[in-house]
């Protein structure tokens, strides 16, 4: 994969080097698979937690399904939606 900023900048791959750092650690913790069906059924799962149940810290420690809901949820009840074009002034 071809880095996405200028050299030596070595924060362009942080992002994926925090998953594979997390999943090496939570999976490898017990050891290693007997199969490999086993290691790409574990990883499966560990990649749909990290992204939808995992709290996230750009999310203010929400997981994903929780902000998908927030946002849902005007629309279940008949309430337009938040949209940039709505949405309050941003306090700064």
């Amino acid at each position: 994969m071809q880095s996405i900023s200028r050299r030596g900048n070595c924060y362009d791959n942080a992002h994926a080097e925090s998953f594979w750092s997390r999943l090496k650690t939570v999976l490898l913790a017990a050891g290693s698979f007997c199969k490999l069906s086993e290691a790409r059924l574990e990883i499966s799962h560990y990649i749909a937690y990290y992204n939808a149940e995992r709290r996230h810290s750009a999310l203010g420690y929400l997981a994903p399904n929780y902000i998908e809901a927030l946002a849902e949820a005007p629309r279940i009840a008949g309430r337009p939606t938040l949209t940039a074009r709505n949405a309050p002034p941003s306090r700064r």
